[in-house]
């Protein structure tokens, strides 16, 4: 085959600029760039500029194939007051302090243009739809009581290209426990599903009916922390031994009155899970319990979920010989990184049949602390 002379001339400078990156106009070919082998050269949008090495947007989609139930992944960031147009630093240099093991392991996450940052201030994400062709729509919401549902209160953001997005959402900084944004994601064979993101956590949806992940997490925990200070981006997976180690308690509201609950989780043996005890009371009727659930429960995922099953024994709403009022599915945990200094235990709720006793809205973030005393 005859060899063209345009291309060894390429080849020929493209050996030797080993220091600089550049790109070339060449007739007939087209602007054409060349690349110092640096992981961090990419165009604006995340994806490899030209024939440069960074490929972690096509890295990132394909670690979500691992199960076809994934729809789209999402990486805590971290939190700010202020929204893109606020911040002490430029959007892309704030990202790489926020989380600078993120953008080394993913370089297009510091890259994405303005135009796709949506929100302005609260807990930011990276959102990025596992179809190139995803739909992606973002939604500002606020929790009605009377009807049980998100009203939606304006429109952020809509694509038809998969994008990956930075997402601004929980302007509130964590005061209220209902979710302000709802993101919706299509893909092109149709299957769609909504996230509500919860203020400095990556907590993800998951279809209880089929036990199966909807979300995949891609935030990378930086564990080099100190005192007694912990950033909202260091959360993990707990082991079963830190969640046997308290008897974990929730205060809040339910049914418009204040309530607490009590979570008593002792380890199994081997093989066998351990068992669990979940007493719930409006907090004037201390002592008298309201409903209290037995039952079994277990980690799966390497930690990040807690597979349990609860049958109700006790309590005012029990009555004996009743047909089985049972709380049973997988339900996504996390403790800080800093356990030992911070001990605190997230449990996100289900959704429907499948939540806690003490859960209100779909998908609800938990949040135990360890029992006084």
């Amino acid at each position: 085959m005859k060899k063209n002379p345009i291309l060894c001339l390429l080849l020929a400078l493209a050996m030797m600029l080993t220091l600089t990156a550049c790109q070339i106009d060449i007739p007939g070919v087209g602007t054409v760039r060349i690349n110092d082998g640096s992981k961090n050269d990419h165009d604006a949008d995340g994806s490899p500029a030209g024939n440069s090495y960074d490929t972690s947007l096509a890295q990132l989609r394909e670690e979500a194939m691992d199960l076809p139930s994934y729809l789209f992944a999402a990486a805590y960031i971290g939190s700010s007051a202020g929204g893109p147009d606020d911040l002490e630093l430029p959007l892309q240099e704030w990202v790489r302090t926020a989380a600078p093991e993120l953008c080394a392991q993913y370089p297009f996450v510091q890259n994405i243009p303005r135009e796709r940052v949506v929100g302005s201030g609260g807990s930011l994400f990276c959102v990025v739809p596992r179809d190139p062709d995803a739909t992606l729509a973002v939604n500002r919401i606020r929790w009605n009581p009377q009807n049980e549902d998100y009203d939606n209160l304006e429109v952020l953001y809509r694509s038809e290209s998969g994008d990956p997005i930075l997402l601004y959402a929980c302007a509130d900084m964590g005061e209220s426990p209902y979710p302000d944004t709802e993101v919706i994601v299509t893909d092109s064979t149709g299957k769609t599903v909504t996230w509500y993101p919860i203020y400095g956590i990556t907590a993800l949806p998951y279809d209880y009916e089929y036990d199966l992940p909807l979300g995949y997490s891609f935030t990378v925990c930086d564990e080099d922390y100190g005192g007694d200070m912990i950033e909202e981006s260091m959360w993990t997976a707990p082991t079963a031994e830190q969640l046997a180690r308290y008897v974990w308690t929730w205060q809040g509201d339910l049914a418009e009155q204040p309530a607490m609950a009590t979570m008593s989780l002792t380890q199994g043996s081997g093989a066998e899970p351990g068992q669990i005890t979940f007493t719930w009371w409006y907090t004037k009727d201390y002592g008298d319990p309201q409903e209290i659930y037995e039952g079994s429960w277990s980690l799966t995922d390497s930690g990040e979920h807690i597979d349990l099953t609860m049958t109700r024994s006790g309590g005012r709403q029990y009555t004996k010989g009743e047909a089985p009022t049972t709380v049973s599915g997988m339900f996504p945990v996390q403790v800080p990184a800093a356990f030992d200094v911070f001990p605190v235990l997230n449990v996100t709720g289900g959704g429907g049949a499948y939540g806690f006793p003490i859960q209100q809205i779909p998908n609800e973030l938990l949040m135990f602390e360890p029992a006084q005393g």
